[in-house]
């Protein structure tokens, strides 16, 4: 066999390289290359077709905003605490949303939470360990989506009312 003949084990394995969206092979002259842009947190290269028919919801595929100036917002009026995330494979920039239940008194400018809240909060600590220990989400995104409950929690102290 030639060197370019394609059914080659040597010329695959020079040609390979693993997709970072759907883990399988690629032949890299026919990949895009993550590594060009600094908007996609994710490293390597990629199949077009993952690429261009990735799901950013249903993938999995949120993380954290990095950026320093980006925060958690509370809002009384809808009753939701929203966190910035950023889609790993295209950049696109989500805010996820929770509700909360909580009473805000406007005078005051504080929050009455009732006892549910704790409950609530170790629910969600739960479902995520319970998603992590059955591989439903990998370690990194397990350990996130709990930084962002206990800070949301924490969010939520901070407007508790002192009695």
């Amino acid at each position: 066999m030639s060197e370019s003949d394609p059914t080659d084990d040597r010329w695959i394995d020079a040609h390979s390289v693993t997709c970072a969206i759907c883990g399988y092979l690629a032949d890299e002259r026919e990949t895009k290359n993550l590594y060009k842009d600094d908007d996609i947190h994710l490293e390597g290269e990629a199949h077009w077709d993952c690429w261009e028919t990735h799901d950013c919801l249903e993938g999995g595929w949120l993380i954290r905003d990095p950026g320093p100036d980006v925060e958690a917002d509370i809002d009384p009026q809808s009753e939701t605490v929203s966190l910035p995330v950023v889609c790993k494979v295209c950049g696109k920039v989500y805010r996820m949303c929770y509700d909360f239940a909580a009473l805000y008194d406007p005078e005051a400018d504080t929050f009455e939470v009732p006892v549910q809240i704790d409950d609530n909060i170790q629910g969600l600590l739960n479902t995520v360990n319970r998603l992590a220990n059955n591989g439903q989400i990998d370690p990194e995104e397990a350990q996130y989506l709990r930084d962002n409950i206990i800070a949301i929690k924490d969010r939520l102290g901070q407007h508790r009312s002192r009695e």
